[in-house]
């Protein structure tokens, strides 16, 4: 009669000992993904703030110290706050889809929302941030012949090559913060498939 309760015992601590692993591997998986979406929200939220602040500045001090008169000049300058605008609206769009996705149902259903959020965020990142970029450059260019008018030759070279050295530079940290960017946003999807195959 003692036998029993001992093997009933004996076996529930081997299931115990088998199933507490697994959830606490799950557990720190769940732990580890929300730390990388956080981080990668708390990138985007910097890029909409920054970039906003930009298209205010830009929109203030076209406005206010250089009205520009010229016709192609003005197209330069819609061409510079039509794109910067476009990629604000991209930042916002992305930071408010990630509000957006429910973060309760089967864990099959969170990495479909997570394939699909990678996808968005590549888009924004690719396609839209280097159109935009290339927009807003043109735009800058554009303004080349009215500035011309008031601006000694020398400092149109200072002004358009360091123009030109900023650009440089702003597609080599775009570039690093985009790779980091999509390799967190893959491990958080390498993270959900492995929590699929547990479930």
């Amino acid at each position: 009669m003692n036998e029993l309760p001992k093997n009933i015992l004996d076996s529930w601590k081997t299931v115990q000992g088998s199933i507490k692993p697994k959830a606490v591997a799950t557990e720190q998986l769940v732990e580890k993904a929300t730390r990388i979406k956080k981080k990668s929200l708390k990138l985007q939220w910097g890029n909409l703030i920054l970039l906003s602040v930009t298209l205010i500045g830009i929109t203030i001090c076209w406005r206010l110290f250089f009205p520009f008169q010229e016709q192609l000049s003005q197209v330069g300058v819609a061409l510079m706050l039509g794109s910067l605008l476009l990629r604000v609206l991209g930042e916002a769009y992305s930071v408010v889809n990630f509000g957006e996705r429910k973060f309760t149902g089967s864990a099959s259903k969170k990495l479909q929302q997570d394939e699909k959020y990678l996808d968005l965020r590549t888009k924004i990142n690719g396609v839209l941030t280097y159109s935009c970029l290339t927009v807003y450059s043109l735009g800058f260019l554009m303004l080349y012949p009215e500035f011309s008018l008031y601006i000694p030759l020398f400092y149109m070279v200072l002004i358009y090559g360091s123009y030109m050295l900023m650009v440089v530079i702003w597609v080599l940290i775009i570039r690093k913060n985009v790779k980091q960017e999509t390799k967190d946003l893959k491990n958080v999807i390498e993270l959900r498939r492995e929590l699929c195959q547990d479930s």
